[in-house]
């Protein structure tokens, strides 16, 4: 009995093995009911590594999304998987804001001063300060990230102080996943999910603009 349990602890990430049994199946009951909670929503989710968001080996990722009982599968199998949900398939755009703000007293004060209607927003786990806002609504153009590669270098979404990503064509671990600080995603704005405003629809870097001209 003692080797079977100890083959199937192999299964898990070391930073998991570590816990306590009890933490064990707090970790996974909470993983397993914020995987459920997504798929109840109507988005399309798929099983990410714990305590991070890279798709497992050997999967189609992102491609992998799906809003049915087999989008659960993983979890079923009682493995510590965090959940993320495929943005566009699911009808979402995020803004992740990663930099400019210290709490999300100062990112509603940003919204409203930049007329963003109050949404639907996540605390991402980021230090000191990081969270998702959830609008619904797609984005035809590329997502916008920061990137110092390019010709064309990248600086991200960057607008009033704020400072991060507009996420679409990718995913985001949603509300009750874990972050790889062990911090869990949680809710900072308890509120529908509202429409993607038009300006945030089309917005694209300056220096982007500038280069295509």
């Amino acid at each position: 009995m003692k080797t079977q349990t100890k083959m199937q602890d192999s299964r898990f990430p070391k930073t998991f093995r570590l816990l306590s049994t009890k933490d064990r199946r707090a970790v996974i009951s909470g993983l397993t009911s914020a995987a459920t909670a997504a798929v109840a929503k109507g988005w399309h989710v798929f099983p990410c590594i714990y305590q991070g968001k890279m798709p497992f080996k050997g999967t189609h990722g992102s491609s992998d999304a799906r809003n049915d009982a087999a989008a659960l599968r993983k979890w079923q199998t009682n493995f510590p998987a965090n959940p993320a949900v495929r943005l566009d398939k699911s009808g979402l755009t995020v803004i992740d804001i990663d930099g400019g703000a210290q709490s999300i007293d100062e990112v509603k004060a940003w919204m409203a001063r930049n007329d963003i209607p109050l949404t639907y927003a996540v605390t991402s786990g980021r230090s000191p300060f990081g969270c998702h806002l959830y609008f619904a609504g797609t984005r035809e153009l590329p997502d916008v990230q920061p990137n110092p590669h390019l010709r064309v270098k990248r600086k991200g979404f960057v607008h009033d102080s704020i400072r991060g990503d507009i996420k679409c064509h990718g995913h985001v671990i949603v509300e009750g996943g874990m972050h790889r600080s062990g911090s869990v995603y949680t809710v900072a704005i308890d509120a529908p999910i509202a429409p993607l405003p038009q300006w945030l629809r089309g917005w694209q870097e300056p220096q982007v603009i500038e280069a295509k001209a």
